[in-house]
């Protein structure tokens, strides 16, 4: 739930800076932790995507694993 919180608190900004018709390019008020756990965010659809499309749910396994070490990592990093 912890992690839940902080995500939470990651995304509010991102609301607060981003509008809809912005691009990956238009991330440069983030850190680079930060514009890297947006992107693992950005890329989830398509994972699950993938894993219907090839009957492999261990993709979003795998996508979600990553998300967590990386945001983990930003977090470890910027304390």
């Amino acid at each position: 739930m912890y992690t839940y919180g902080r995500m939470n608190s990651l995304l509010k900004k991102l609301e607060e800076h981003i509008t809809p018709h912005q691009t990956q390019g238009d991330l440069i008020d983030f850190s680079e932790g930060e514009r890297a756990v947006l992107k693992h965010m950005m890329y989830f659809p398509s994972t699950v995507l993938a894993a219907t499309h090839d009957f492999a749910p261990n993709l979003v396994t795998e996508h979600l694993l990553m998300l967590a070490q990386v945001f983990n990592s930003l977090y470890g990093n910027e304390k």
